[in-house]
């Protein structure tokens, strides 16, 4: 534990596999040996470090398994320890080292193709949380943007036209209050002569895209005539589709020409 809260898990989990394999090995030799099946939780230890350590340790550790095996083999023919059949000894040996090998590689692949994987998976995660920063980023430069520019900009529903979001100098322009106009259609708010002509000026955008119209007027919510140069475009927001516009306010400027004019008229 201490080992691992300063950092030292590969230090730590070699200890505890080598007190692990030391465990069943003693077991083994305390017992009958190759005869039972005392040897089996090797096979968990090497899955074990497979997981918690990698290849080249699990080899190690395999390698050194099978070294037991040949070894405990060596003292039951040689009479180091006494055995039912010592004779059976290396053929036991032989069997265990080959299941044991053949184990080890399948192991050894397993485990490498789920590093592979979670290598691969960790990538995609890393990209896809730059991906969604990014765009939480460029996000947050339009809504900046949308926000404070000085022109009037609302966003709709196709159909409906219902108002969904709008900036600043679009409710100043409108003169309409946000906390009562939003989530309204534009027939409620009374944004259009007619629904006819609104239907109409939605099936020019559909096929062209955008509209742009230089001279368009309207009369804000007190009823006051707006003279503006306006702009629409369809967008795709998700899966939606949507009206962006946009509305540049010429009045004051139409105001000035039309007293210049004036002017140069009465002279």
């Amino acid at each position: 534990r201490i080992a691992l809260q300063f950092g030292y898990f590969r230090t730590a989990g070699r200890a505890i596999l080598f007190v692990a394999w030391a465990g069943v090995t003693y077991l083994a030799w305390s017992s009958d040996g190759l005869q039972n099946n005392a040897l089996i939780p090797y096979m968990t230890i090497i899955l074990a470090s497979a997981l918690l350590l990698g290849e080249a340790d699990t080899l190690i550790l395999s390698t050194i398994c099978i070294a037991a095996i040949w070894g405990i083999a060596y003292a039951d023919s040689t009479g180091l320890r006494v055995t039912e059949d010592p004779q059976n000894s290396y053929d036991l040996a032989l069997n265990l080292s080959v299941n044991f090998f053949l184990s080890t590689v399948a192991i050894y692949y397993m485990i490498r193709t789920l590093r592979k994987s979670f290598v691969r998976g960790q990538k995609e995660l890393i990209e896809r949380r730059k991906i969604e920063s990014a765009l939480r980023e460029n996000e947050e430069k339009f809504r900046k943007v949308f926000a404070s520019s000085p022109v009037a900009i609302c966003i709709t529903t196709v159909e409906e036209g219902r108002l969904l979001e709008a900036n600043y100098a679009y409710w100043d322009l409108m003169g309409l209050n946000p906390d009562d106009a939003l989530g309204k259609t534009s027939d409620v708010l009374s944004l259009w002569d007619s629904p006819e002509e609104r239907n109409e000026f939605v099936k020019n955008l559909k096929v062209k895209g955008s509209h742009y119209n230089p001279d368009f007027s309207f009369k804000d919510e007190s009823g006051i005539e707006k003279q503006v140069i306006s702009f629409y475009e369809l967008i795709q927001i998700g899966s939606e589709g949507r009206i962006l516009s946009m509305f540049y306010d010429m009045s004051e400027q139409r105001q000035t020409m039309d007293a210049l004019k004036g002017s140069e008229a009465r002279t």
